[in-house]
């Protein structure tokens, strides 16, 4: 058996933007970009793995998120935006009648990522199934539901779409992988 390790230093860069243009509408996006430098380890022995050769990864990832609030607003739910809220949303905090909240959001993935091998790892032919480009575009629809900020329901529908050069990739018995999410979250 061998494994793809991260080995030395990688480089990476991100942007994101968080753009709640309204307390009933938005927008999120974040693109991040990778270059590490890998080995092709034999983990026949686990408490003695061998370094075969070398590889590298270079990807960039990316998503764009709008979100529309069709019950209620941000204040419904001010821990709706990342989980966790630090700042009083504007407009301050929920009334008393504001108990419920339902948000739709849109949002747009995008992987892209190439695993090369090096002269030293090439030379040695060890067919490493991850070596290749992988493409991943991944389109969801979220529907969230909140009741007196203390609980949340979700329901995710999500259509990836995958494609590349790799074996793993080619070995799919579909470029199409549908998912259903479902979740229920209580905050005590």
């Amino acid at each position: 058996p061998r494994q793809l390790r991260q080995v030395g230093r990688r480089a990476e860069a991100a942007l994101e933007l968080d753009a709640p243009i309204a307390p009933r509408y938005g927008g999120r996006a974040e693109v991040l970009w990778r270059r590490s430098p890998l080995s092709e380890e034999d983990v026949s022995d686990p408490q003695h793995p061998s370094i075969l050769g070398g590889a590298d990864l270079d990807g960039w990832a990316a998503y764009g998120e709008a979100w529309f609030w069709a019950l209620g607003d941000e204040r419904a739910a001010p821990i709706a935006r990342h989980g966790l809220e630090p700042f009083t949303p504007r407009g301050g905090l929920a009334s008393s009648t504001s108990r419920d909240g339902l948000m739709l959001a849109l949002r747009v993935s995008h992987v892209d990522e190439e695993v090369w091998q090096e002269t030293d790892a090439a030379l040695l032919n060890l067919r490493d199934p991850a070596v290749g480009v992988t493409t991943v575009t991944s389109y969801e629809l979220g529907i969230n539901y909140w009741h007196a900020r203390a609980f949340r329901a979700t329901c995710n529908y999500v259509v990836n779409r995958i494609s590349g050069t790799t074996a793993e990739v080619k070995s799919l018995a579909s470029s199409t992988e549908q998912e259903l999410l479902l979740r229920l979250g209580i905050a005590l």
